[in-house]
């Protein structure tokens, strides 16, 4: 982000795979798995990984749809309103986003009228958006591509939501958006925050398309070292704890600064010690005490005669879990309804996903939940299965049984 090699590693993590390319049959192949620890510089105080991965491989057969989940499409269409009645934009204003994926984001601006166009390197939701009439351009958003497909047009408002943490080269990235931001044009990006990944202990927001990790002290260096500033944030609870920064360029003074909400946000962030690596310590401490934990619990069962247990959710933090805490070779099968994982085989040991109706006649009694941040709803999908004997074992908030007698409180 700044150019320093000055760079420690605050937090050391076993090797993962990518998540997301399914296969149709099991591979014959050893799965590849690539460093993910995490790294902090100490000049400009960003959180980022040290290993990038191809991104023409990275963003094969990507799988997440934006549309798919109620919670993103009232999100979007929340922050389209916002926007435009809290900061004057225009009658009618072009918006680009970038890492559009299937377009529901712009679609809430182009039914109020607005110019709209999307930019997205993953073709499978890109797709999607193009068939329902959003503009898409399938590329990487930087300063090269950018030109190429856009020339010198200006953007209103430019928006970045959850794809300003995936790319290697920010420096392109940046360069592109302060080019195409009109001069007294808004840019916004919606990042997991490193404040509430250290208080609420998200160990799996960490995977390969999470390169970056934001504080507010990281974002406001970063910005201001291309002519770009903060002059608002907006906090909310997507993926546990996002902010949405909104950014000018440097010399626009059309829109008040919240300097004082800035100044608060950072003083707040260096007692927490989000800029000296010390909010690593308390996710180390909980990675050892999580999987002391799951060992005892998987020896118990051991004795019991059961080696593996089943699992659910197929969701790209998954593996990052289930690796960290000793799982590796644990499991038995996936129990997952994601169209485009349903029936197929996981790059994770190779193991098959199954839908999720089948995991009452699954003749392991016990599942973990990988899709740790939605296990009170998975839990309540499947009290039935707890009532006929199964057991949940829930890694996060903290690694525990799930049974018959127990749920309700944990639900509760």
């Amino acid at each position: 982000m700044c150019k320093s090699s000055d760079l420690n590693c605050v937090l050391p993590l076993e090797p993962i795979l990518l998540g997301e390319h399914y296969l149709e049959n099991p591979s014959d192949k050893e799965e590849l798995r690539f460093p993910i620890d995490i790294y902090q510089c100490l000049q400009c105080k960003t959180v980022q990984t040290l290993d990038d991965i191809d991104p023409n491989f990275l963003w094969k057969d990507y799988t997440y749809f934006s549309g798919q989940t109620k919670g993103i499409v009232d999100h979007f269409q929340s922050f389209s309103n916002n926007i435009l009645n809290k900061y004057s934009l225009g009658q009618k204003i072009k918006v680009l986003d970038i890492g559009s994926n299937d377009g529901t984001l712009l679609k809430q601006f182009k039914k109020n009228g607005h110019d709209v166009q999307g930019f997205d390197p993953a073709d499978t939701v890109a797709k999607v958006a193009q068939n329902n009439g959003i503009p898409t351009i399938i590329s990487l958003f930087d300063i090269t591509s950018s030109k190429f497909h856009l020339g010198e047009k200006k953007f209103d408002l430019i928006t970045a939501f959850n794809v300003f943490a995936h790319s290697e080269n920010m420096d392109s990235m940046i360069k592109a958006v302060k080019y195409h931001l009109a001069k007294y044009g808004i840019f916004c990006f919606e990042i997991q925050s490193l404040k509430q990944i250290y208080k609420k202990k998200i160990l799996g927001t960490f995977f390969h398309e999470h390169m970056i990790h934001y504080s507010v002290l990281s974002a406001k260096n970063f910005l201001e070292s291309y002519g770009l500033k903060i002059i608002d944030f907006w906090e909310n609870n997507i993926q546990n704890g996002s902010i949405i920064f909104i950014c000018s360029h440097l010399n626009s003074n059309k829109f008040k600064i919240q300097e004082t909400k800035i100044k608060k946000a950072i003083e707040d962030e260096k007692k927490l010690g989000l800029h000296d690596g010390n909010w690593a310590l308390y996710l180390k401490d909980y990675i050892l005490n999580s999987k002391i934990k799951l060992k005892k619990i998987l020896m118990d069962l051991e004795v019991e005669g059961i080696k593996k247990i089943a699992a659910y959710g197929a969701a790209r933090s998954g593996p990052t879990l289930a690796l960290q805490f000793g799982l590796d070779r644990k499991i038995s099968k996936i129990f997952d309804d994601h169209p485009s994982k349903l029936g197929k085989y996981s790059p994770f040991n190779n193991l098959f996903v199954d839908k999720t109706n089948n995991l009452e006649k699954e003749s392991s009694k016990f599942t973990v939940i990988l899709a740790y941040i939605h296990y009170k709803q998975i839990i309540k999908k499947h009290i039935n299965y707890l009532n006929k004997g199964g057991n949940f074992i829930i890694l996060w908030p903290e690694v525990l049984i799930v049974n018959k007698d127990n749920f309700k409180e944990i639900i509760e």
